[in-house]
């Protein structure tokens, strides 16, 4: 559903957004399974997102839209390796909001470029080794056996900031070629 605050190519427009995903992982590539007595697919779950995008046409050649989204992710539970401490690194929130433009160079080229802020949980891996260095580092909100990587998963509050930079060539009037570059800094 969109809203174009009257007519014409440059009235601004606002869309309210909600998308629900539900993620099916399995993990019977490694059958000496370390969650013994645990879950199996952590990352199986639910996600549901709800935000606002909005955008306007400012020229014949420049579009921009922002946008503000907020995630809830369901994912399963491991057995607790730490008294005291969530074994639910799957169940995460957070905040994402986005910045894009894009512009037509010429009939057939447009370049677009991007900037998103997150902020909210973020899970990683750990090896039995690097453990100890994690719980110095970070506070850890949850952590788990990792039976996809080995060694253990956990859940942290983060922020990510990501930059990006794409090229597209209209080789047809519904196809094109595109070439894009991301980069993503997380603290």
């Amino acid at each position: 559903m969109q809203h174009k605050f009257g007519t014409g190519p440059e009235k601004p427009w606002v869309r309210p957004e909600l998308f629900y995903t539900h993620a099916n992982y399995s993990d019977s590539i490694r059958s000496d399974s370390l969650l013994q007595g645990g879950t199996a697919d952590l990352r199986t779950g639910d996600t549901l997102t709800v935000g606002v995008m909005a955008g306007k046409r400012v020229n014949d050649r420049l579009d921009i839209n922002a946008s503000i989204h907020y995630h809830d992710r369901d994912g399963k539970s491991g057995p607790v390796i730490v008294p005291g401490i969530s074994a639910d690194v799957f169940d995460q929130q957070g905040w994402t909001l986005g910045l894009n433009g894009n512009y037509l160079l010429t009939s057939r080229w447009l370049l677009s470029a991007g900037y998103k802020y997150y902020n909210g949980d973020m899970d990683s891996s750990c090896t039995p080794g690097n453990v100890g260095k994690v719980f110095e580092k970070a506070t850890v909100n949850a952590i788990t056996l990792d039976n996809v990587f080995g060694g253990c998963v956990y859940r942290l509050d983060g922020r990510a900031n990501m930059l990006s930079l794409d090229l597209g060539y209209a080789i047809g009037q519904h196809s094109s070629l595109n070439l894009g570059v991301i980069r993503l800094t997380s603290q």
